[in-house]
């Protein structure tokens, strides 16, 4: 815990001098990177956080926008889109230092047929299911891809404004690659993501 504490740390600092990302994404993501130490999120404190983290094979990850080599990634570290045809996706990326030397990680949450605030269950990644992905991205380009399964898990969406076009909820899947075996990510959270 004190490593990982620590790595947050790092993170925060670099996130604020070396990112070429504004002041309030970089407040809002040092904000999520100090507060998602604790193991267990109380439900008050879901709703006052703005970001996306996560538990990954219980190492807490957080969308901060950056490679582990601090550059940054381009683009927003997490971002959601809602389609015409009723889908929708959020995504988050960061570093992680915690998976395998990977320079960056992204989680993909994906569904199909959004009708507002409830539970989505997760699937397996094809036809018309909601589904989860986990990718961790290597310094030579090479990537590792995780893919929910069947009945792996849920994503609840919490609250969607329709009027500030922002949405909030909490995830946890399983995850499965044909290579690399598997992963749990649980008590994701993703809070006033701005949808695009």
């Amino acid at each position: 815990m004190k490593q990982l504490f620590f790595y947050c740390i790092i993170i925060t600092v670099m996130a604020t001098t070396a990112c070429k990302k504004s002041g309030a994404e970089i407040t809002q993501t040092s904000q999520v990177a100090a507060n998602a130490q604790s193991e267990d999120m109380s439900q008050a404190d879901k709703k006052i956080r703005k970001g996306f983290t996560a538990k990954i094979n219980r190492v807490r990850w957080v969308s901060n926008g950056l490679k582990s080599d601090s550059t940054a990634i381009p683009g927003p570290a997490y971002y959601g889109s809602y389609g015409i045809d009723s889908s929708l996706v959020l995504v988050g990326y960061g570093s992680f230092p915690g998976y395998e030397q990977a320079s960056y990680a992204y989680i993909l949450l994906f569904v199909n047929g959004f009708k507002g605030p409830g539970v989505y269950p997760m699937g397996e990644y094809r036809g018309t299911n909601s589904f989860g992905v986990f990718t961790s991205v290597y310094e030579d380009g090479t990537f590792d891809q995780f893919y929910s399964g069947e009945s792996s898990g849920t994503l609840n969406i919490t609250s969607y404004d329709e009027v500030n076009n922002t949405i909030s909820g909490d995830f946890n899947f399983s995850a499965i690659s044909s290579t690399d075996g598997n992963i749990i990510i649980k008590d994701g959270l993703f809070a006033g993501l701005q949808l695009q």
